[in-house]
């Protein structure tokens, strides 16, 4: 069904996994972006938890793509939350302060328990 993620149902929380280990402005940005909306869709409250575990590298892009999101859902009482970062990611969401804007997970189960 999707080219760029797979996604879950686990309870009320949408899983996003996202597959693709670099993440830079291309059209393929564009494609994960519809991707990831098309999980929630129109869905007031929805609870997405993006799992980054395979990302390896990420632009600014992609940063705005994640901000947006979560207005769009914090908007609505819904939450987003990013799971299985690698340090080198995890240290561009410290740099740029936004692990101060998203809860940042070690991984899948401990971000579940806490939506």
């Amino acid at each position: 069904m999707f080219r760029h993620i797979e996604s879950t149902r686990r309870g009320t929380v949408d899983v996003v996994k996202i597959l693709e280990p670099r993440l830079i402005d291309d059209p393929h940005l564009d494609e994960l972006r519809a991707e990831i909306r098309q999980v929630f869709g129109d869905r007031g409250g929805a609870h997405l938890l993006v799992d980054l575990g395979d990302v390896e590298f990420l632009s600014s892009a992609v940063l705005e793509m994640f901000s947006s999101f979560y207005r769009l859902l914090n908007a609505t009482g819904g939450q987003l939350r990013l799971c299985g970062l690698k340090p080198s990611i995890a240290d561009v969401f410290r740099t740029t302060n936004l692990d101060r804007l998203f809860p940042v997970h070690a991984d899948v189960a401990e971000a579940l328990a806490q939506f």
